[in-house]
């Protein structure tokens, strides 16, 4: 879902302005946006404050009015619109939040092979807005003085959640705490082992970054609850730093935003590390790990089969704890229900048949790990995963 018939876009243009003869040749610039990215706009209020741009001192302004009511899509970044060309889109008023969000938080994954060893790589050609970091996500901290970038990486066979930043604002240790406290009051704690490098990043010059093995659990989470802030105890320094709370820069700049592009990073990393890697198998939890990276768990997991009864699309997916699984769900969609659940003695082999699932019902997928099943198919499954 992208945009909706109803939404409105408006395209700017000098005719809708009574503009007097005598500045008939002069441009026009925003001075001021009456309200914020996603507040709700109402029909007919002053949104857009535009003056002229001129060397002479002209103080004048003229008021655009919304031309609908929505949810306020800005749709140029703010120092690009001293270039107001004819046509150009301003803005959207979408009639659902949720539109807005999948035509401004696009996730463009890049997934390359590593041929020296035969293992695929996803990392992130775009994240979010078009006025955000590149490769990830960024917020700052409350007393605006240092920025920490998120994001999600499958290297070396596994799951990362990075944090870029710069050594001027933020000076990471082996043994320094990073902190995530969710909505539903769920606190994900990470400890920085290794010590941190120089990250690349094509217009970034000293960007540091921390990589730490994401279990999936966390990922999870990530992908079913908003983050609402983030606190880092930096222990050579004997300080704490706290953000998130005041959200990021440019479209990220209300916390709701930064909340939202987090959460939606977090869905499609996940629906994409499954999509693409045929023999994934997360970690469990942090005990995992063995010298090489690799993880060495073996224990039960679940293939299961949900039912939205508001849409009638379920889900067929795969779990240690299907029915927490489906209490995570419930917290955001009390309408989704646990049909059914099939017991593996190893997450590989419970990964390769959902996969096949996936496969035989592919025709009938709607998104990630949702189908729209006949009622025929629905009791094929769910005979298969009680059997």
């Amino acid at each position: 879902m992208t945009t909706q018939p109803s939404d409105f876009f408006y395209y700017f243009s000098k005719s809708h302005f009574d503009i007097p003869s005598s500045y008939a040749h002069h441009q026009l610039k925003v001075l001021e946006w009456k309200k914020a990215e996603s507040e709700y706009v109402i029909k007919g209020e002053p949104l857009i404050i535009f003056g002229y741009q001129t060397s002479y001192g002209n103080k004048e302004t003229l008021t655009h009015f919304a031309g609908a009511s929505g949810y306020l899509n800005k749709m140029a970044d703010a120092f690009l619109y001293n270039d107001m060309s004819e046509q150009k889109l301003l803005y959207v008023l979408h009639q659902r939040d949720e539109s807005r969000i999948a035509l401004k938080y696009v996730n463009v994954p890049e997934v390359v092979l590593d041929e020296s060893k035969g293992e695929k790589i996803i990392r992130w050609v775009r994240v979010g807005a078009l006025d955000g970091h590149q490769q990830g996500i960024v917020s700052i901290s409350n007393d605006k003085q240092s920025s920490l970038i998120m994001s999600f990486n499958y290297l070396n066979k596994q799951d990362f959640i990075t944090f870029d930043y710069l050594p001027k604002e933020i000076k990471f240790s082996v043994g320094d705490d990073i902190a995530l406290l969710l909505e539903n009051n769920i606190v994900l704690n990470y400890s920085v082992r290794e010590k941190p490098y120089k990250a690349s990043h094509p217009f970034i010059k000293g960007l540091y970054q921390v990589k730490i093995p994401l279990i999936d659990l966390e990922l999870d989470q990530l992908s079913n609850f908003r983050l609402l802030k983030w606190k880092l105890t930096l222990k050579q320094e004997n300080r704490e730093v706290v953000g998130g709370e005041s959200g990021g820069y440019g479209s990220y700049t209300p916390h709701k935003n930064l909340m939202e592009v987090i959460q939606k990073l977090a869905k499609e990393y996940r629906e994409v590390v499954r999509a693409e890697i045929p023999d994934y198998t997360p970690l469990t939890f942090r005990g995992d790990l063995t010298p090489t990276g690799k993880n060495t768990l073996s224990e039960n997991c679940y293939v299961y089969l949900m039912h939205d009864t508001i849409n009638c699309f379920h889900k067929i997916g795969i779990s240690n704890q299907p029915e927490w699984r489906e209490k995570t769900l419930q917290s955001e969609k009390p309408t989704i229900k646990l049909l059914a659940a099939k017991k593996f003695i190893r997450r590989k082999i419970a990964a390769a048949f959902e996969k096949a699932l996936h496969d035989v019902y592919a025709q009938q997928r709607i998104r990630g790990e949702w189908f729209q099943l006949s009622p025929d198919d629905v009791s094929d499954i769910i005979t298969t995963l009680l059997s």
